[in-house]
């Protein structure tokens, strides 16, 4: 039999993460001796919301209220003390609640905190927010409270109004620009983190809409994923939806377009999605962004007999290709545009490598690897984070975006992609061709070798003037 002094000692003996509001659904075993521990379990089930004391069970608590220190309990009497007008002005709620956030937001991390022990909190104060600080000590803490917290706070129509739309986005923006550890088992959280933020500001259209692109590259980042997984997220159901609105409407357009027009919206296509990529050049948001695009041109591109005229025409007196190589580079990119893959994306990708050596050593630049005989290879010219003289100049040429694109697919340090790795030896990549960030590469190398042309003519026109 345990009287509530022998309770209280109880509790707080237990470890912080069990200190929690659920404590008598797990010892409903407890037998209590006197009519106030039965009150007491009476009133720490959710049904708290509908309490309103009689004046004799506030004099009952009352009568241990000074006896507690333990600040989860003192703000449920103070609560409980509240629901009595009589009683309301000796209730130190706001000030406890509050006493207890700074508690909570300072131990949460070391000692798995219940979140929902702060949401339970909250909801005694639901009736007047003014003057507790959650969102102060939100601002403050790490992205990993914001995604076990906030959702729970959103969702939550009795404490929802705890944050406003602005505070919302804030909060989101804070925890979608900090560098996550994306490791697979985590990608479930952060997806419905978001799910559940975007549901939030939904009530305002013009934060919806700048929060759902944020949202949509994340899913991006990650969509190899979510196809093998099975839990039915429903924006990323909404996110492939509008992919398929924005592929079948390329399809239209490539339907009305002559071979010439479609290769040239290709490239212009691919360019402008990058462009819009910049702040993230992430080479699964590239691929995915691009991927309506080819698709809708493969589906109606047939090669005719004008095509490799055409071909001839972009890459004749290109300073980067040698004159004895421009039939050969028109031949493998005809057989990639006619969908012969296997025999084309290999050697383009090692003939591009061959054209950025011929480039530099026209301009009086040393190709050799440490005056060995050895040639440098796309490493050089594609060293992810580690600039060289040849990354420096060739990202001014090219721009940045289509620069950083091109190193995201061929850094040796993008181990997802690591496409220059891959094709050291033909043997190794066998089914490069099968790989879509490969096509995405030999797309982004026309590009470049339009791009070195049109660099060297302004220099020319420059010269002449």
């Amino acid at each position: 039999m345990l009287s509530f002094p022998v309770f209280l000692k109880h509790f707080n003996e237990l470890p912080l993460k069990e200190q929690r509001f659920t404590y008598f659904e797990f010892h409903s075993e407890l037998d209590f001796n006197d009519s106030f521990c039965l009150f007491f379990e009476k009133y720490f089930f959710p049904n708290y919301q509908e309490c309103k004391l009689t004046n004799e069970e506030c004099k009952n608590i009352l009568k241990y209220y000074d006896e507690v220190d333990n600040l989860l309990i003192k703000c449920f009497f103070d609560f409980l003390l509240s629901t009595n007008p009589k009683f309301a002005n000796i209730s130190s709620l706001k000030k406890n609640v509050n006493n207890y956030l700074d508690f909570w937001f300072n131990n949460f991390e070391k000692n798995d905190l219940s979140p929902a022990s702060l949401t339970r909190m909250l909801s005694f104060v639901s009736n007047d927010k003014k003057e507790i600080k959650l969102y102060e000590h939100l601002c403050k803490a790490e992205p990993m409270t914001i995604i076990k917290v906030v959702p729970r706070i959103i969702k939550d129509p009795n404490i929802s109004h705890f944050l406003t739309i602005k505070q919302c986005s804030i909060l989101l923006n804070k925890f979608s620009k900090t560098d996550l550890k994306l490791e697979e088992k985590y990608i479930p959280l952060y997806t419905q983190t978001y799910e559940t933020f975007l549901f939030f500001l939904k009530k305002d259209d013009e934060v919806y809409k700048k929060y759902k692109k944020d949202i949509y590259n994340f899913i991006k980042r990650n969509i190899n994923f979510y196809f093998v997984f099975p839990y039915p997220f429903s924006i990323v159901k909404e996110y492939l939806e509008e992919h398929e609105q924005i592929k079948e409407n390329e399809y239209k357009k490539m339907q009305s377009f002559s071979n010439k027009e479609r290769l040239s919206y290709l490239l212009n296509e691919v360019k402008e999605k990058i462009n819009l990529n910049n702040k993230e050049l992430n080479p699964n948001i590239i691929m995915c962004d691009c991927s309506s695009t080819l698709n809708s041109f493969f589906y109606y591109f047939q090669p005719d007999n004008n095509f490799s005229s055409f071909l001839s025409e972009i890459l004749k007196d290109n300073p980067s290709i040698p004159k004895d190589r421009e039939e050969y580079f028109v031949d493998r990119f005809t057989n990639f545009f006619s969908k012969k893959f296997e025999n084309s994306i290999y050697d383009i990708i090692l003939e591009f490598e061959n054209c950025l050596r011929y480039y530099f050593e026209c301009k009086g630049k040393t190709i050799l690897k440490n005056n060995s005989e050895d040639v440098i290879n796309l490493t050089a010219f594609f060293p992810n984070n580690n600039a060289t003289e040849f990354s420096n100049e060739l990202k001014n040429i090219l721009g940045v975006e289509t620069y950083e694109s091109l190193n995201s697919l061929f850094s040796k340090e993008n181990k997802t992609l690591n496409i220059r790795n891959r094709i050291a030896h033909r043997i190794n990549s066998s089914t490069l061709y099968k790989d879509f960030s490969s096509s995405c590469a030999v797309i982004l190398i026309l590009i470049s070798i339009i791009e070195i042309k049109k660099y060297e003519r302004i220099i020319e026109i420059k010269n002449e003037i």
